[in-house]
């Protein structure tokens, strides 16, 4: 019996909801939405006695309702706006500021030109206000922009030029473009109505520029119009309605724009009735392709308010219906529209109905589309007798509560402009609420589960309705909005962990899809109470973002053609991803220096410049290398994942280091020992080439320092061959070791250099008695450097020649006199054509050293002599590079670098680089340069061992001593092993393990480090059972990892476990994804069945204690409706 009452008590709702109020007291009733009870109005601004306040109009900007006014003085008027936080509805409304900018002109009001009948549009931040403006001495259309919110406006613009006068503006706002209609009677200015015109204005610097204008009604001669009004649909379509009179007959008209405003259609007749009644004041609103228009209307002997509805996105408009209820004869005015979020139009009006005028506003609404209208119902005024008129509608809620009426009102003796508030759902059954609506994850690959999610709140614990909440999905595809397949969705409340079921606390809900297209996701939650058909539904809300695209590389700079002017370049690439956005930690960049076979190490040290939410620029300082192909890339990779996309690499090629010099050798002249002819070879390998007309040199036998005035070199002494220049020259020279040869030269760049003097002796070559059938190598042509500030130097000489082509070994001495061996003796250093001074052997600072060097094939030899000065004012060496690393690489590992070196001077330094199987050996890599890159590749064949690397640095003048170091290939070597994908629950704990081996020759000991987004994660704790071991060749250790898991996110998440020896620099790495089962993966009939999840006992208990609670509300509940049917 008691379940028969409920059932029955339903109906009745359900059928009673279904009936217009047909009748009822207009200061109070009900509706769909519950009691219609508005809230005492409030003054907008009281302004002083000396104005007066007419024509209202609002917008809402963010969070701010603005209400903008005429605001007329004795002599003038002007347009002023007002905001009220609607975040602080008890609180009160701001003071104005100016919208036109006549007042600025000075400090009184009475600037001398009228601004009224203001019309007010908002998007965001921008607000765009237009009015009728008389300053040019008629009344043309002006407007006015702000782009913080409505706090300050800029400079009034004038719409268009007319050569009549233009009145009764309208505008809306969309996309950042203003939409404005006026009445225009420039097409005659002595018609007193005239022809409805459109234009577009877009923003530029805080300005309106306006297009040129459209006309929207027909030429004057078949038509003439006033009180234009216009509305920008959900897809753009721009709708203007007017009152039109042909025939003498005013009617509504209706022209739509799908082309954005370009052209106008024909004018449709609104108007469903054959007299001469006149219509007048039209507005209209739009949302998903229905579009509803009310307008003022004579039909019936006194003023109504009719309206008529096109639905589905047709201009098939029905016939005209009542929207007023009033029986009385009364007149109704001025009709403005709300439409709310949820659907719902609410049309306020002026009405007479308390007879004379004292007017007062009314207001109907309707939920679905003009089928019917509830209403009327009072805005409540304070004083009997006392008018308002000029309503002015706003919904700006995100449902369809609250709705605003501003108005003028009388009741202070002069017209103050006042708003009023009604919250649907007020003194009725309370709303319920949506809260923390938001998808997870926000951004993600394709072919993902992706979760809507919203917490339902209802203050008398009312559950939602049966198939709500709602998920309205919907997709973007050439700038048209469409209906996900299957949508709406209805979502399922959260299961696991178990919810109180106290709607008074929240229950989350939530629906899983699974998303495979890279397009816009836009969706809306709708709700209702049980028993209560009012609708809740959120905004329009941005969905998540798939991509399944790379980022693009949109620039690169910059693109040099022919040679870099300068060596060091500021290299960029531009990278654009409009979906996840670019990853900043896998923006990279590789440089080489022999090309793009080179392009093989990728770095992440250069500077990332954030442009915009979705485009960041990469730079890096490139250091270029002398007549080279140096080549730089960029590569970036999203958010999530979708893998690297590359710059197109940029080539380079630089010359900035002038010709290099080479003593071919002087010859001898057998008529005389001191007449030579000496020949260098003058080349600039890899750069622009040498300018031979630069070629310069001096010559001197008094010493180097008697080198004096250059001689520039005749032509005759100038052989070409190949790329170089030979320079030949005949010369005299005198006994002893004062013969000085220096050469200068310019390259075709530019860059001039000298060579070091060379010095050519005249003394007694030391060659001993050739052996019959051998003949000696020739000495050393010169020893090298001449003058030096490092005791310790680098010495060096050019590789003698044997004639009969056996190995030379190579001898040296050091002394403070000819022929003394005091500070280096006799020492032999195998096939090296260098020495570096032992410490044990400083050389001293303002001395000068005789140095010999001995070449011998074995049987015979024969010795160069030079000197060499220690002087404070020599070119300073760079330090030997080092050290290396790492000392200890995996077979196929083969890259190895080192530690840069120091210039005393600046200078830039270039690095040389050797390996053999032993010191001073190079039959891995013989001496080679690696320019400006500190990192060599050794050869792909090299084996297991013990290898010597030997390295070298110049700057151009001297080199460094030489560095030697030992690395050791593939002796050591570490692996670790484990599980690679762990799916885990929340609050829960489990053991891992993981396998370290020593795959190397001998012990090693080991350093065990986490890394990844896993240990970033508050909810997820990780411990690993030691970070220090110790294990014998062939080997292995088990760890055990830990993971608990409190309140972790739900998601996807990385672990590194990087095991490093500091002792042999032997490494390797695991990865273990790690998936944190979210709330959604538990089965609850959306999404996937997670997949290795295993109820565990103390599940059991808790579903029983699940189902208890479930059935102990059940009771409660319906024991409360059944006392409160009683009742």
């Amino acid at each position: 019996m008691e379940a028969k009452i409920f059932i029955g008590f339903i109906a009745f709702l359900l059928l009673g909801s279904m009936v217009p109020l047909a009748a009822q007291s207009p200061d109070e009733g009900s509706g769909p939405l519950g009691p219609v009870v508005f809230q005492s109005s409030e003054v907008v601004w009281p302004g002083d006695n000396a104005t007066v306040q007419y024509f209202p109009a609002t917008a809402v900007s963010g969070h701010y309702l603005l209400v903008a006014w005429e605001d007329s003085g004795p002599s003038d008027s002007d347009i002023l706006l007002s905001r009220k936080n609607l975040t602080q509805p008890w609180g009160t409304f701001e003071a104005p500021v100016e919208v036109d900018d006549t007042l600025r002109n000075g400090e009184v009001w009475d600037d001398g030109s009228s601004q009224k009948k203001v019309a007010l549009a908002a998007e965001g931040d921008l607000v765009v206000a237009v009015w009728m403006d008389n300053r040019e001495g008629k009344y043309l259309i002006y407007a006015g922009v702000s782009l913080d919110g409505g706090r300050s406006f800029g400079e009034s613009t004038p719409v268009a030029f007319s050569e009549g006068v233009q009145k009764d503006p309208d505008v809306a706002v969309r996309g950042g473009t203003a939409y404005v209609v006026w009445e225009d009677t420039g097409e005659d200015p002595s018609s007193v109505e005239g022809r409805i015109y459109f234009a577009k204005g877009s923003v530029d610097g805080g300005v309106l520029t306006f297009s040129t204008p459209t006309a929207v009604s027909p030429p004057l001669n078949e038509m003439v119009c006033k009180y234009p009004d216009v509305w920008v649909g959900d897809e753009g379509e721009i709708y203007v309605t007017w009152s039109g009179e042909a025939y003498d007959d005013w009617d509504i008209y209706l022209s739509v724009s799908f082309d954005g405003g370009e052209s106008f259609s024909a004018p449709i007749n609104l108007v469903r009735e054959t007299s001469e009644a006149t219509q007048w004041y039209p507005d209209l609103v739009s949302q998903a392709g229905n579009v509803l228009v009310v307008w003022q209307d004579m039909r019936e002997g006194n003023w109504d308010i009719y309206g008529t509805v096109a639905r589905g996105g047709t201009m098939d408009f029905s016939s005209n219906f009542r929207v007023d209820s009033d029986t009385s004869g009364a007149g109704q005015y001025y009709p403005s529209l709300a439409l709310s979020p949820n659907g719902t139009v609410y049309a306020a009006f002026a009405d007479s109905r308390r007879g004379g005028y004292d007017f007062d506003i009314f207001m109907a609404y309707t939920i679905d589309w003009g089928g019917s209208f509830w209403g009327d119902f009072r805005v409540p005024d304070d004083i009997t007798g006392k008018g308002q008129d000029h309503p002015s509608a706003i919904c700006p809620g995100t449902g369809d509560a609250p709705l605003y009426v501003v108005y003028e009102d009388l009741r202070d003796g002069r017209s103050r402009i006042r708003a009023s508030r009604w919250i649907p759902g007020e003194g009725g059954t309370p709303l319920p609420t949506l809260e923390n609506v938001h998808v997870s994850p926000d951004v993600g690959g394709v072919g993902r589960y992706y979760y809507f999610k919203a917490t339902y709140f209802h203050v008398n614990n009312i559950p939602p309705a049966e198939g709500y909440p709602k998920l309205y999905l919907y997709y973007r595809v050439g700038g048209i909005l469409k209906d996900y397949p299957g949508s709406p969705f209805t979502m399922k409340r959260r299961l696991v962990p178990a919810q109180d079921m106290l709607y008074t606390n929240g229950e989350e809900y939530l629906y899983g899809i699974r998303l495979d297209s890279e397009v816009e996701y836009l969706y809306s939650i709708e709700v209702m109470a049980e028993e209560d058909f009012r609708i809740v539904n959120t905004t329009l809300l941005s969905g998540p973002v798939v991509d399944a695209t790379p980022p693009e590389c949109i620039e690169v700079s910059p693109v040099i053609e022919g040679w870099a002017p300068e060596r060091t370049v500021i290299c960029t690439a531009t990278f654009r991803d409009t979906g996840a956005g670019v990853d900043l930690r896998f923006v990279e960049f590789s440089y080489s220096y022999r090309g793009e076979e080179g392009l093989d190490i990728w770095h992440r040290n250069g500077e990332i410049t954030i442009l915009d939410n979705h485009t960041v620029r990469a730079s890096f300082p490139f250091v270029l290398a002398n007549g080279t192909d140096n080549v730089i890339q960029f590569r970036a990779m999203d958010l999530v994942g979708n893998g690297y996309s590359y710059s197109p690499p940029l080539h380079f090629r630089y010359d900035g280091e002038g010709p290099h010099f080479e003593l071919v050798g002087p010859e001898r002249l057998p008529v005389d020992a001191l007449k030579v002819n000496v020949t260098i070879r003058i080349s600039d390998p890899g750069g622009t080439g040498v300018a031979k007309e630069s070629v310069s040199y001096r010559f001197t036998t008094g010493g180097v320092e008697s080198l004096g005035t250059w001689i520039l070199a005749e032509n005759s002494t100038l052989q070409e061959e190949d790329d170089s220049l030979l320079l030949k020259l005949p010369l005299q020279l005198s006994w002893g070791w004062d013969n000085f040869l220096q050469i200068r030269a310019k390259d075709l760049a530019g860059n001039m250099k000298e060579s070091v003097p060379y010095q050519l002796p005249a003394v007694q070559t030391v060659i001993s008695p050739e052996v019959p059938g051998n003949r000696p190598p020739s000495p050393p042509a010169a020893i090298y450097p001449k003058e030096v500030s490092d005791p310790h130097p680098h010495i060096f000489w050019p590789e003698a020649v044997d004639p009969d082509g056996d190995f030379v070994s190579y001898s040296i001495r050091i002394g403070t006199g000819p022929a003394l061996g005091d500070v280096v003796n006799w020492t032999s250093l195998g096939g090296e054509n260098f020495f570096d001074v032992p410490e044990s052997s400083p050389l001293q600072m303002g001395s000068t050293y005789y140095v010999e060097v001995m070449a011998s094939d074995g049987r015979a030899s024969s010795v160069a002599r030079g000197t060499i000065s220690v002087k404070e004012d020599a070119n300073h060496p760079p330090t030997p590079p080092g050290p290396l690393y790492p000392s200890s690489i995996p077979v196929e590992n083969k890259f190895v670098q080192w530690d840069p070196s120091w210039d005393p001077d600046g200078d830039p330094v270039l690095y040389f680089v050797r390996a053999g199987s032993s010191p001073g050996e190079e039959n891995i890599i013989p001496w080679e340069t690696t320019y400006t890159r500190r990192y060599v590749e050794l050869p792909g064949w090299l084996g297991p061992g013990r290898y010597w690397v030997q390295l070298m640095a110049s700057d151009g003048k001297s080199f460094s001593r030489v560095a030697t170091y030992e690395l050791v290939v593939g002796i050591f070597r570490v692996s670790v092993e484990g599980v690679e994908r762990i799916t885990v629950m929340p609050d829960d704990s489990d053991l891992y393990t993981l396998n370290i081996t020593n795959l190397g020759t001998g012990r090693d000991s080991y350093r065990i480090t986490l890394s990844g987004s896993a240990l970033l994660s508050s909810g997820i704790h990780l411990n690993i059972s030691q970070e220090d071991i110790s294990v014998p060749s062939g080997a292995s250790v088990q760890l055990a990892l830990n993971i608990t898991t409190s309140s972790g996110i739900p998601g996807h998440y990385y672990l590194n476990i990087t095991v490093f020896s500091p002792v042999t620099s032997a490494s390797a790495r695991h990865s273990i994804m790690i998936i944190v089962a979210g709330k959604e993966d538990f089965p609850s009939g959306l999404g996937p069945t997670p997949k290795g999840v295993t109820l565990k006992w103390y599940h059991i208990p808790v579903a029983l204690i699940m189902a208890a609670g479930l059935l102990a509300v059940i009771r409660e509940y319906l024991l409360y409706r059944k006392e409160k049917m009683k009742r």
